[in-house]
């Protein structure tokens, strides 16, 4: 299979696992992954279904998310997806559209699909962390995609794939959204403006925030985790302008407090202290003091909201 293809595939990493149902050894489709569909221009199309729909898209599509109705706890995720319109991946359909269905117990599911003389494209095939593929044609030359996620027997009806360690658990509001905030210096002649998204990595044991001002004059990325050594949070922070911080992090009520350690700033700042507020309502507020020439001097401050538009742009 074409890598990039491989790497397409990727998004499906934290797709549900159907929990109990799966270690019942049926043979059959247990949920719909993903849609796909050939576009005159994949972009051009998204920015369309993002102006009219509301769609919330990145360079592959549209993750929606849903909950399994026996098990309420379980979120379900589709994939939506336009490809542009000379892709071979849909071959040797002519079809316009291919569809992906999650499945239990793929390799006996092919079997079973051979002994009845359904045409299989693609064995039974497993790619790493991405899980098990395989392709067959429908009666009306339909290809179908065929997908067991990783290790689909071992998890249970928690759906652990797509949780986050116990550590950063007070972060899941925030996971898979992007937020946009206003500098408090930010004037209508020069207006500052922060977009950051946040994501789950590591399975559940990270999360990175990407961040950029002003359609990407300066931007950056966070990543926070649990240091058992320190047994405290702790982040490191790197910046399209060469510098990096390191910092540990502690909890003052709904505040986290952040001194970070700087290296390699242009302007002197050897430490940064961060607070950033959670509120109930979904939104955050930033503020921070710099500390240079043995002085601490204020910083900036932002506060967030959620945009569902908004994106962080990199030049």
């Amino acid at each position: 299979m074409d890598k990039s293809i491989i790497l397409f595939l990727s998004i499906f990493l934290f797709s549900s696992i159907e929990g109990e149902d799966m270690k019942k050894n049926k043979l059959k489709v247990v949920g719909i992954g993903g849609i796909f569909f050939k576009s005159e221009n994949p972009d051009e199309i998204k920015k369309w279904y993002e102006e009219n729909l509301g769609f919330q898209t990145d360079q592959w599509g549209i993750m929606f998310q849903s909950r399994d109705i026996e098990n309420p706890d379980q979120i379900n995720y589709l994939q939506w997806s336009p490809f542009h319109k000379d892709t071979d991946y849909f071959d040797p359909s002519k079809k316009g559209f291919m569809i992906n269905y999650r499945v239990v117990n793929i390799e006996e599911l092919v079997k079973a699909l051979k002994e009845k003389n359904i045409t299989v494209l693609l064995e039974v095939t497993e790619y790493g962390e991405i899980g098990k593929f395989a392709h067959i044609l429908d009666p009306e030359g339909n290809k179908i995609e065929l997908w067991e996620p990783p290790n689909s027997t071992e998890f249970d009806k928690n759906d652990k794939i797509n949780s986050l360690s116990e550590h950063l658990k007070l972060f899941e509001p925030y996971i898979g959204k992007t937020f946009k905030g206003e500098f408090a210096n930010s004037t209508k002649e020069k207006p500052v403006i922060d977009v950051s998204h946040w994501e789950r990595i590591l399975n559940g044991t990270a999360i990175r925030i990407i961040h950029s001002v002003n359609e990407g004059e300066y931007g950056g990325q966070t990543i926070i985790t649990w240091n058992a050594e320190k047994n405290s949070l702790v982040s490191s922070y790197f910046t399209t302008a060469g510098f990096t911080t390191n910092a540990i992090i502690h909890f003052e009520g709904n505040k986290l407090i952040s001194i970070e350690d700087v290296t390699g700033n242009e302007n002197g700042i050897t430490k940064v202290k961060g607070v950033m507020e959670l509120f109930s309502n979904g939104e955050l507020h930033i503020s921070s003091q710099y500390f240079m020439n043995d002085t601490w001097v204020d910083g900036h401050e932002i506060h967030y909201k959620e945009d569902s538009k908004a994106k962080v742009i990199f030049k």
